[in-house]
């Protein structure tokens, strides 16, 4: 039986979380938030996602790339991407954003995994004195069903999402809004990810993505 993390365990966790959040610098805009844990040791993935008109991006479609470093309980992931616009006159921008991981529950036999993540991602700005940082703060879980031939790992991730905007050397903090994200990752004996996912922020369109992923 997995040992249940003390409370002054989660409270380190959260705090630690916290102080990492601000210089990360959430998952970068127009990929879903990802929340199906972390391998072992180093992880490299490949995303294309088809973020829909009312997102952070707008329509369109965006190709990038991840890699996930973890030791113990604690991954960090960082991600980078070109966002393609749809919208006749709209800008191709890269995107760019760091999440960092804490597993919370289970452990290396346990088939559940819970993680408290948090991070934040920006897209580049036509204004060079204008920039808005999108930051998730939330909970991430995931159930692995082992098969013979692969594991199969649905996840689920809600969380509560705020946008810092500064312009022209003044700041200001929207107030959080609620977001989730689901998806489910399929792992074979050989380490390959295939990984399919969905987010969606209240009142906001959803964004579609997939991803192949290796770990060492």
């Amino acid at each position: 039986m997995t040992p249940r993390l003390p409370l002054r365990a989660l409270a380190g966790a959260a705090l630690l979380l916290g102080a990492l959040v601000a210089p990360a610098g959430a998952q970068a805009p127009g990929f879903p938030v990802y929340g199906g844990g972390f391998s072992p040791t180093i992880e490299v993935e490949g995303l294309m996602a088809f973020p829909s008109a009312d997102t952070h991006t707008g329509d369109g479609f965006a190709l990038g790339a991840r890699g996930t470093v973890s030791l113990g309980r604690i991954g960090v992931w960082a991600t980078a991407g070109r966002f393609l616009a749809s919208d006749e006159g709209a800008d191709d921008r890269m995107v760019y954003g760091a999440m960092l991981g804490v597993k919370v529950v289970g452990g290396p036999l346990s088939p559940l995994a819970v993680y408290v993540q948090g991070g934040a991602g920006t897209m580049e700005d036509d204004d060079p004195n204008s920039s808005t940082v999108f930051v998730p703060i939330g909970l991430a879980a995931s159930l692995t069903i082992p098969t013979p031939l692969l594991a199969v790992r649905p996840w689920v991730a809600p969380r509560i999402e705020f946008g810092i905007v500064t312009s022209n050397g003044e700041t200001e903090t929207s107030s959080g809004v609620f977001g989730m994200s689901a998806g489910v990752d399929m792992t074979l004996l050989t380490g390959l990810s295939f990984r399919a996912s969905y987010d969606r922020i209240k009142d906001l369109d959803g964004i579609v993505g997939l991803g192949v992923a290796l770990h060492f």
